[in-house]
């Protein structure tokens, strides 16, 4: 019996570590961890959450305020009238100018309001003169290279499609100075015109698509008219009055704003 009861009280002086190790201390760090375990697990989710709501990048959200601009693109100049007044080919004698187009270019500053912006820009236009014709014929021209510098002040709205595409209308008001190189013809001879510059009142209208490539920056393409009034200047002494020096136009551009 004594035999018996020894073996009892090792039994049970073996299990009572064992028992304390199962304590319920030990066994609440597994339940301690399954919240940081869960975290972990909705962590791509809400990435993904997070991501889903990034709104579209459209004219109500784009940042508004003060931005820059620039284009390249080309030009190709109406045919113009000229009208010599000094009578010195006989009265009423006139002719027409054909030029050949060239390079467009655009840079300035403008605000955006949000449906509407403003601008301030520089533009260049440069082409050739091609050719003219009067009532004695038609001459081709040697040289005669022109390069037309504006300054306009434009306005433009922005029609809102909630979208990336903005497509817009505009222009403005301005002025504009016309160079025009040294040139001769056949029946003159090479260099027989001196060349000119004039300036006159200027315009432009453009119809437009802007993608905004982000809240701060778009792309756009943009078809044009630019026109300048008639002006008069005088050539090798002989005066002559001209009724325009208008062009069509295409151009590439982006806007960043600040």
């Amino acid at each position: 019996m004594k035999s018996f009861l020894s073996s009892l009280l090792l039994v049970s002086t073996v299990a009572a570590p064992s028992l304390a190790q199962s304590t319920p201390e030990a066994t609440a760090q597994p339940a301690a961890a399954q919240p940081q375990q869960l975290a972990q697990a909705f962590q791509p989710v809400a990435q993904a959450n997070s991501n889903a709501a990034q709104p579209t990048v459209t004219l109500s959200n784009q940042m508004k305020g003060f931005y820059l601009t620039g284009a390249l693109g080309g030009n190709f100049p109406t045919n113009s009238t000229g009208t010599e007044i000094t009578n010195t080919f006989g009265t009423d004698y006139s002719f027409t100018d054909n030029k050949y187009g060239g390079l467009s270019a655009e840079v300035g500053v403008g605000y955006d309001f949000g449906n509407i912006r403003t601008e301030i820009t520089y533009a260049y236009d440069g082409s050739t003169l091609a050719n003219y014709t009067d009532q004695f014929g038609n001459y081709q021209y040697n040289g005669g290279a022109v390069s037309k510098n504006s300054v306009f002040a434009s306005a433009y709205w922005d029609i809102n499609l909630n979208s990336r595409l903005t497509p817009y209308i505009g222009g403005g008001l301005g002025y504009s100075n016309l160079i025009v190189g040294p040139s001769g013809d056949a029946l003159a001879g090479a260099g027989a015109y001196a060349g000119y510059s004039a300036g006159a009142f200027a315009y432009q209208v453009k119809l437009g698509l802007s993608y905004l490539l982000s809240r701060r920056a778009d792309a756009f393409v943009e078809g044009l008219y630019r026109g300048m009034s008639g002006y008069n200047t005088t050539d090798n002494g002989i005066q002559y009055s001209y009724n325009n020096y208008n062009s069509w136009g295409v151009q590439l551009g982006a806007r960043v704003r600040f």
